[in-house]
C-alpha cells in the first residue's frame, strides 16, 4: 500500500484552517511553516536566512529538522547539494533553487511516498498582493514566474504529483502517531543510504 505524503508550502492558497486534519499524516511542511500554528512531521528548509531569523521557534516545534549538511548541529536528516536537477532522484541531495517546495516534494518523491500532495504551492498572489499565507513578506514577479515554471516542471514530470488547493482533493493514508511519522520517514531515509552504499 502506498504512502502519501503532503508538501506544505507557504503560499497564500495553504489551507491553514483546515491543517490540523492532517496530524495523522506524513506532512513535510517548508521554510516558516510554524507560523501557521500547525506543526508537520517534518520541517524542510536550505536558506540559511530561516534559521538566522526563525531557528528558536522552529527548534521549540517537535518536527523533525530536515535541511543542508551545512546545518548538521541542527538538523536530524542532512541533505547534501547539488548543482543542477536531473531526473535521477537522491534522497541523500537537494537541489537548491528558488522553490523550497518543489525541492521538498522531489525528496519525498526519492523517499518513495505516493501521491505526493502539494498544498499553498500556487505560485502566484492574492488580490491583496500577498505572496505568502502569513502577512508582511512579499516576492517580485520574476520570482513568482520561476517558480511557477519549477512547479509546471515537476507536476508534467511527475504523474504522482498532485496540487490541491483543498484537503478534499487529498485521499489520506492511514493515520499514524508522530512517533510513528517520524519512523517512517526515518526508515525510508535509511533504506535510501543503504541503496546508495549498495550501488558503490
Amino acid at each position: 500500500m502506498t504512502t502519501p505524503a503532503f508538501i506544505l508550502g507557504s503560499g497564500p492558497s495553504l489551507p491553514v484552517l483546515d491543517l490540523p486534519k492532517l496530524a495523522g499524516q506524513i506532512t513535510i511542511g517548508v521554510n516558516r511553516i510554524h507560523l501557521s500554528g500547525f506543526t508537520p512531521s517534518a520541517t524542510f528548509f536550505f536558506d540559511s536566512n530561516i534559521w538566522a531569523d526563525h531557528g528558536d521557534e522552529i527548534a521549540a516545534t517537535d518536527a523533525m529538522i530536515v535541511t543542508r549538511a551545512r546545518f548538521q548541529h541542527i538538523a536530524k536528516i542532512c541533505l547534501d547539494v547539488k548543482a543542477t536537477e536531473d531526473d535521477n532522484l537522491d534522497a541523500s541531495k537537494m537541489f537548491i533553487s528558488g522553490n523550497t517546495g518543489t525541492a521538498a516534494a522531489r525528496w519525498a518523491l526519492a523517499l518513495g511516498f505516493a501521491p505526493v500532495y502539494l498544498l499553498g504551492m500556487g505560485g502566484g498572489r492574492t488580490d491583496t498582493g500577498l505572496s505568502h499565507f502569513f502577512e508582511g513578506d512579499e516576492r517580485p514577479d520574476s520570482d513568482h514566474a520561476r517558480m511557477r515554471g519549477e512547479l509546471e516542471t515537476l507536476l508534467d514530470d511527475w504523474a504522482t504529483v498532485e496540487n490541491c488547493l483543498s484537503l478534499e482533493e487529498c485521499e489520506f493514508g492511514p493515520t499514524m502517531t508522530r512517533e510513528d511519522q517520524r519512523g517512517e520517514i526515518l526508515g525510508r531515509w535509511e533504506n535510501a543510504a543503504h541503496r546508495r552504499k549498495g550501488r558503490r
